[in-house]
């Protein structure tokens, strides 16, 4: 009996004369041929083939804004931080991190695109850890 390559398929039957065809399934390619005939001594008149993982990162990134992870048989995108995936799961947004909590900043935050900055009102200075604000001295 012939077995389909793995990650593949066939279609046919196993019988004198009768050929079956081999498939892959999404997110893989055929390696080898596509059919083989049952011969009269019981054997195959080609080799089962192989069904090898496209890795759709190397096509345009596989359509992701920043990052492509390549997986069995499909792939995923993801964004740098500062950036969350958009509901079509290719593009990033940026992430407006001044909504959440003022961003940190004492007084006023600042939205860039892919961070954020905080300052100070009139009369203080920005603390070297870059969030909290104190009175100068003269």
């Amino acid at each position: 009996m012939l077995l389909p390559p793995i990650n593949g398929g066939l279609s046919g039957t196993n019988f004198y004369m009768d050929t079956v065809v081999f498939t892959c399934d999404v997110g893989y390619d055929l390696i080898g041929d596509p059919s083989s005939t049952c011969q009269a001594d019981r054997s195959w008149s080609r080799n089962v083939p192989s069904c090898s993982d496209i890795d759709e990162c190397l096509n345009a990134n596989g359509g992701c804004d920043h990052a492509c992870t390549n997986t069995a048989g499909s792939f995923y995108c993801s964004c740098v931080a500062g950036f969350t995936l958009n509901e079509d799961r290719f593009s990033c947004d940026d992430i407006n991190e001044c909504n959440f909590g003022n961003g940190g900043c004492q007084h006023n935050c600042h939205n860039v695109i892919g961070s954020f900055q905080c300052s100070c009102m009139i009369g203080y200075e920005l603390s070297a850890d870059g969030f909290a604000c104190c009175v100068c001295v003269a």
